[in-house]
């Protein structure tokens, strides 16, 4: 029997078209982000695949990371990786699998403003002048948390 590594994903949502988002939040650079989407790609398509083994039963899924700093250096503030052929990049293998890193310091003139003010609200630097309102659900939901004892010993102690 393998050894399993333990998982918990920070955000796990399956939409009305069956695709699967998980989404993590990551406040300190980690090297391993690379290696860690593919390990979490591989418990959700073992876990779908544990209820069919159709493999054209397995979702769409995006691993989201969303990262305080640069992890690859570029300056991108999203880079988005899906498998293609070496050899003819055009090429796609549509295998329904995407991996996306956000990069909250990253540059972002050509970001839609509320993903900009979210962003910068990760990273402290949002302008509170700006009256986002899924910036306010935030910090209402944050402080009804930090309220919950059970919350903080499942999250915060864990």
């Amino acid at each position: 029997m393998l050894n399993m590594h333990g998982v918990r994903l920070d955000v796990y949502v399956e939409d009305d078209e069956n695709k699967i988002y998980d989404i993590e939040m990551q406040t300190a650079l980690d090297s391993n982000i690379p290696r860690r989407s593919r390990y979490y790609q591989s418990i959700i398509d073992t876990n779908i695949l544990e209820k069919s083994l159709d493999y054209n039963k397995l979702n769409d899924t995006y691993i989201i990371f969303i990262c305080k700093k640069d992890l690859f250096g570029m300056g991108l503030p999203i880079y988005t990786f899906q498998n293609a052929c070496d050899e003819l990049n055009t090429l796609k293998l549509n295998d329904g699998a995407k991996k996306i890193i956000v990069n909250a310091s990253g540059r972002k003139e050509k970001l839609p403003s509320e993903i900009k003010d979210f962003l910068d609200y990760l990273i402290g630097k949002y302008d509170t002048k700006n009256k986002n309102v899924f910036i306010d659900e935030i910090e209402n939901e944050m402080s009804a948390l930090k309220m919950s004892n059970e919350w903080r010993h499942e999250y915060m102690i864990a």
